[in-house]
């Protein structure tokens, strides 16, 4: 049995890959949530026992120089904890699509990624960087993970949620990220791994949202031909949790 070892475990995309992951009985998963890093005799012990390392632990927002110099030391101690181990696990790196932005979130994606490919041609492991767009799902918190999250909570508690910037996004459900992290570790690939999403307005992914809102509170699926609208209600669908279940829908009948 594989051996994933999954750092930023209790993170939004890091729970959506435990549960995939948890329902092959066929992989164990080894987390590393954030305090692991704080012990070093804890985070030697995780590395040595990987056939796979998952780095996803990162912080997304914050102060600008707390982003940048905490998301290269989970990096730079990971890296430490692996040649202490003399470990060579297959690590995949979820980086973004701003890592060649001038931020301090793309400078520590884009610093990330150059040492752990250093560390790979070192040590003569293999190392992925998967480039992702923007990630949303089930149970992601709302003004941190996704404005999908945001637009989702807001609907599901009868907010009004309004546009700030009408830009396009990218998006890509979590589980599918999961399939495609399973997919690479089946199939170790070195070096950049990017992943596409379904391109989307701001403006159109809100009207979506709100139409799948308005039909559900009436308790009608709307139309889902779609893989994108699909994986959008079913993440709608989880902000309603507890409040808006059980839903009694109305008893029609005949003779």
């Amino acid at each position: 049995m594989p051996r994933f070892g999954v750092t930023g475990s209790n993170g939004f995309l890091g729970w959506h890959l435990r549960c995939a992951l948890h329902a092959n009985r066929q992989d164990v998963v080894v987390p590393a949530p954030r305090e692991v890093f704080g012990d070093d005799r804890a985070l030697g012990q995780f590395a040595a026992q990987c056939d796979a390392i998952v780095h996803l632990a990162a912080l997304n927002r914050g102060d600008d120089a707390l982003i940048e110099s905490a998301n290269v030391d989970l990096t730079r101690r990971l890296i430490a904890a692996l040649e202490a181990a003399r470990a060579r696990p297959h690590v995949i790196l979820s980086s973004s699509i701003h890592q060649a932005s001038d931020t301090p979130y793309g400078r520590s994606k884009r610093i990330s990624a150059e040492l752990l490919a250093n560390w790979a041609s070192r040590s003569g492991a293999i190392f992925t960087n998967l480039i992702l767009p923007n990630i949303f799902g089930e149970c992601g918190r709302p003004h941190y993970n996704s404005v999908v999250a945001t637009f989702c909570h807001q609907l599901a508690r009868g907010e009004a949620p309004q546009v700030i910037e009408d830009r396009e996004l990218e998006l890509v459900h979590a589980q599918r990220v999961a399939r495609e992290i399973r997919q690479l570790v089946g199939r170790p690939t070195a070096g950049d791994r990017l992943m596409s999403g379904t391109r989307l307005r701001v403006s159109a992914l809100l009207s979506r949202l709100r139409e799948m809102a308005r039909r559900y509170a009436d308790h009608r699926i709307p139309r889902l031909d779609a893989e994108l609208d699909l994986e959008l209600f079913n993440t709608y669908r989880s902000y309603l949790f507890p409040q808006g279940y059980p839903m009694t829908p109305d008893l029609r009948s005949d003779n």
